[in-house]
């Protein structure tokens, strides 16, 4: 599958100082995943080694044709709280894991 990064994306990456590879490990094998209903967009988790530490990384994406579209990724430390909260608001329903 291919990488395509929105402009926003382009920065937050380059500020965050993401790397492609840790991005595409997150997108191939999650630990979790969700599909946020207000967005249409998924958000894929996996807690990876990241300066030191072992956080979450998320990624923000929808799919187009054979691409990932990224529209956002960041670290988040306190994850699970945000899922959680979003999960009850009605806003993120839970992604049984796909071939991705």
């Amino acid at each position: 599958m291919d990488l395509v990064l929105s402009r926003h994306a382009e920065e937050k990456v380059r500020l965050r100082a993401l790397s492609i590879k840790l991005i595409k490990d997150v997108l191939n094998n999650p630990d979790q995943l969700y599909f946020d209903i207000a967005t249409g967009l998924f958000v894929s988790m996996k807690s990876m080694e990241f300066r030191g530490e072992n956080v979450p990384i998320v990624v923000v994406y929808r799919m187009e044709k054979d691409s990932y579209y990224v529209v956002t990724a960041y670290p988040c430390k306190e994850f699970s709280k945000e899922a959680e909260r979003k999960i009850k608001k009605g806003r993120w329903v839970k992604v049984e894991r796909r071939g991705l």
